[in-house]
């Protein structure tokens, strides 16, 4: 049971606590097999993605710095894999803020030259990514036939 999937709420905290720590744990350890079968897809990390922005807390500033290291470090492996879908791409611009996903695409794409243009609309910012970011991602049909 993946509760942050359909986008339900955890009620308790520590339900959430719970529920972060097994996604994580899980994530983790497929991240650590660096040729095994198990690598995290593009499912994965639209799936971390998801459990973040439903199961973080939100009440600090610590947890909301936290939160965008995390981001950062999932988005760089997600990039780096290849597996950067169109939801994993609107799911992290939604868990963001403006100038929080702004910070993390300027660091991203300083190697690629590649200026932002359009605004921060998800679809059109998705567009400019580097194609091997999404080399494999793209592949996931459901993934990536509509907007969100």
């Amino acid at each position: 049971y993946a509760p942050w999937a359909s986008r339900q709420n955890v009620e308790e905290d520590e339900d959430r606590r719970n529920a972060w720590e097994m996604a994580f744990d899980v994530y983790s350890r497929m991240a650590e097999r660096h040729h095994g079968a198990c690598r995290p897809d593009a499912h994965t990390y639209t799936h971390m993605f998801k459990a973040i922005a439903c199961l973080w807390p939100k009440n600090t500033a610590k947890s909301s710095d936290e939160r965008v290291a995390l981001c950062k470090n999932i988005f760089q492996s997600c990039c780096q894999d290849g597996q950067l879908s169109k939801t994993s791409f609107w799911v992290i611009s939604t868990l963001l803020e403006s100038s929080e996903l702004m910070d993390l695409l300027s660091h991203e794409l300083r190697d690629h030259n590649i200026m932002i243009k359009g605004g921060l609309n998800p679809d059109r910012l998705y567009t400019q990514m580097p194609a091997e970011w999404s080399r494999n991602g793209r592949n996931v049909k459901s993934l990536n036939r509509h907007k969100q």
